[in-house]
């Protein structure tokens, strides 16, 4: 039974796919439909009565890849393309490129992999990550109750604990650190929230910056998170979805699944 070196560049409609023999000469280099199954298993048919070893790069359909040529080959390689130097460094960078180097490296055998946990392993870090971003969505809405507990957004940002702690004897007035007295987890899911909103929200990049030229790093993320919990009590009390750059009608959309 003769070895074959299998490598797969995976892209959204269509993956390359390069075949090595022992002899490191190329037997096979076509491209399959990337969801179409039947078209895989017809294609992975050729090579009946051979020793297959595939590895591709990590990426959106890197499970369902991984179990369906399992089925097939005698070993399946999941690649870390960060550290595969040859297709990262490489000058020339295209799909039949990277899949003739995904099949060379696996026949040279020095492909830097990614460890793939068993199916039953990653059925239940599936189910704790969407128990996770379900308690990240309920979390906020949760510790607020009903807006009009709040008659303003400062009230809001004091409920958070975001707000400077306050010390006055006599004469005498000193300003603090936040008071961090509100909920952690809120605090928490507000700082994730702010580096999405620097990357994809001009107007809070700007807003960002600004203060950062003025102040350290960490206190330009509180201003940032302060801004963002009035912007939340706005669109909770006039029930409103966040305005991209504060344009009407100009929201987030979620991308399509790959």
């Amino acid at each position: 039974m003769r070895n074959l070196y299998m490598g797969i560049d995976v892209g959204k409609k269509f993956c390359w796919i390069c075949v090595l023999n022992e002899e490191y000469e190329c037997v096979y280099f076509e491209r399959v439909a990337t969801l179409q199954e039947a078209a895989w298993r017809e294609m992975l048919g050729l090579f009946e009565g051979h020793e297959v070893h595939a590895a591709f790069e990590i990426g959106a359909h890197y499970e369902w890849m991984f179990d369906l040529l399992s089925a097939c080959c005698a070993k399946v390689e999941v690649v870390n393309t960060a550290r595969f130097a040859l297709i990262s460094q490489s000058q020339k960078k295209t799909d039949k490129v990277d899949a003739e180097k995904l099949a060379q490296g696996l026949w040279r055998g020095d492909l830097p992999l990614v460890y793939v946990p068993e199916k039953w392993v990653r059925k239940d870090r599936r189910l704790v990550a969407h128990i996770h971003a379900l308690t990240q969505s309920l979390t906020s809405v949760s510790a607020i109750g009903t807006i009009t507990r709040f008659a303003t957004p400062d009230e809001l940002s004091s409920y958070f604990g975001l707000c400077g702690k306050v010390e006055q004897s006599g004469d005498r007035l000193r300003l603090g650190q936040i008071t961090k007295r509100g909920n952690k987890h809120v605090r928490w899911l507000l700082g994730q929230a702010i580096t999405h909103l620097i990357r994809r929200d001009p107007k809070a990049r700007r807003k960002y910056l600004k203060w950062r030229r003025k102040k350290k790093a960490k206190v330009a993320r509180v201003a940032l998170m302060r801004w963002v919990t009035t912007v939340l009590w706005r669109m909770l009390t006039h029930k409103e979805k966040y305005r991209l750059s504060g344009v009407p009608g100009c929201h987030f959309k979620r991308k399509n699944a790959a």
